[in-house]
C-alpha cells in the first residue's frame, strides 16, 4: 500500500533524495511517495530533531602543556556555562540560539580567552592554551598605628533560614558571595561561612575562594590571583580559608565568594546550604559559570571576613 505525505521544504530532505524512487517538486513542498510506514517515521523523526545544539569540547592547558582543572567556561549574559574537569577536559552543550556567541574561558591567575562558538562546530576536540597573568593590587598605605582585628560582612544568622541551591547533575554550578565594606587600609586574614550540610548525601564538598573587586554594584574582576580550593567535611558548621600567607591588602570594598567545585558525581545532592540572616545586606549568587550575578533581594548568606585594620 502506498502512502503520500506533504513535507515542508528543508535541507534535511536532501539526504533522502538518493533513496527515493518516486518524487516530484511543487512550488514550496515535496510530494514524496513512501512505501509503508517505516520510512515515514524515520523521516519525521529526523526533521523534528534538527540541529538544536552543538557540543563544544576540548582540553585546557597552560603554556607548558599542563592541564588546567576547574576553569570557568561560559557565555556571558546567557547563563550557559560549565567547568573543566580535573584533567583539564571540558564539554558543554551549546543551544542553536547561541551559535553566533563567544565562549569565554576564565581561570584564576591567567588571562581570559574568548573563542567564537563557530570554531567548535566541527565536533573536534580543541586544545586551548591559557597564558599566566600578573595582577597587582593597588598600592595601599599602611600606617604605624596600633592595628585592630575586625569581622566584616554578615557574621550572624537567623535560625531556620538558609541559602540553599539544589543540584541534580554533575555539571551544576553555584557561587555564593558577600560584600565586604572597607573604608580604610585593610589586610584580609580569613574568610568564613556558616553552613549546614547534608551528610546523608555526601561526606564532603569542595569550594574555591574568590575575591572580586566591586564593579557597578556587582562582583567584577578577580583580585585574588591564586587558585584556593579546599575540601570540607559536611559535618562542619563553619568553613574557612586562611589568607594570612596571601598578603591581600585593599582600601576599597570587595566581594568574597564560595564557589562550588563539582566532583563529577551524578546523584542528586543539596550541598550549598549557607546559613543566612534576614537582616543581612550585600549578598549575591549565581547559578552558571561566568553567569549573571543576582543580588539577594532580602537578607544575605552568613559569610564574613576577618581583617586587620
Amino acid at each position: 500500500m502506498l502512502k503520500y505525505v506533504n513535507v515542508e521544504l528543508s535541507e534535511k530532505l536532501n539526504i533522502y533524495l538518493a533513496v527515493m524512487n518516486h518524487f516530484k517538486i511543487t512550488k514550496n513542498s515535496f510530494h514524496i511517495r513512501l512505501k509503508g510506514y517505516a520510512l515515514l517515521i524515520l523521516l519525521t523523526c529526523s526533521l523534528t530533531a534538527g540541529a538544536q545544539e552543538i557540543t563544544a569540547k576540548g582540553i585546557l592547558t597552560d603554556e607548558n602543556a599542563i592541564p588546567l582543572p576547574w576553569v570557568n567556561i561560559g557565555i556571558k549574559k546567557k547563563n550557559i556555562g560549565s567547568m573543566s574537569k580535573a584533567n583539564g577536559k571540558f564539554e558543554l552543550q551549546i543551544p542553536s540560539t547561541s551559535f553566533q556567541d563567544t565562549l569565554l574561558f576564565s581561570y584564576v591567575g591567567y588571562h581570559d580567552q574568548a573563542i567564537p562558538i563557530s570554531a567548535f562546530q566541527t565536533g573536534n576536540e580543541n586544545k586551548i592554551i591559557l597564558k599566566k597573568s600578573t595582577h597587582q593590587l593597588q598600592e595601599v598605605v599602611i600606617t604605624n598605628r596600633k592595628k585592630k582585628i575586625r569581622k566584616l560582612g554578615t557574621t550572624g544568622y537567623t535560625p531556620m533560614v538558609w541559602v540553599s541551591i539544589s543540584f541534580k547533575n554533575k555539571n551544576d554550578f553555584a557561587e555564593q558571595a558577600q560584600l565586604i565594606k572597607i573604608s580604610e587600609p585593610t589586610r584580609l586574614l580569613e574568610v568564613r561561612a556558616k553552613v549546614a550540610g547534608n551528610k546523608k548525601k555526601t561526606d564532603s564538598v569542595n569550594y574555591r575562594l574568590n575575591i572580586y573587586a566591586v564593579k557597578d554594584g556587582l562582583p567584577g574582576p578577580r583580585i585574588l590571583e591564586k587558585n584556593l580550593i579546599k575540601s570540607f567535611s559536611m559535618a562542619e558548621r563553619e568553613i574557612s580559608f586562611d589568607l594570612t600567607r596571601e598578603s591581600i591588602f585593599t582600601d576599597k570594598d570587595c566581594i568574597v565568594s564560595f564557589e562550588y567545585i563539582p566532583k563529577g558525581n551524578t546523584e542528586h545532592i543539596d550541598i550549598l546550604s549557607f546559613r543566612a540572616s534576614i537582616t543581612g545586606k550585600g549578598g549575591y549568587s549565581r547559578k552558571a559559570s561566568i553567569g549573571d550575578w543576582t543580588p539577594m533581594s532580602a537578607g544575605s548568606g552568613s559569610i564574613y571576613a576577618i581583617v586587620e585594620q
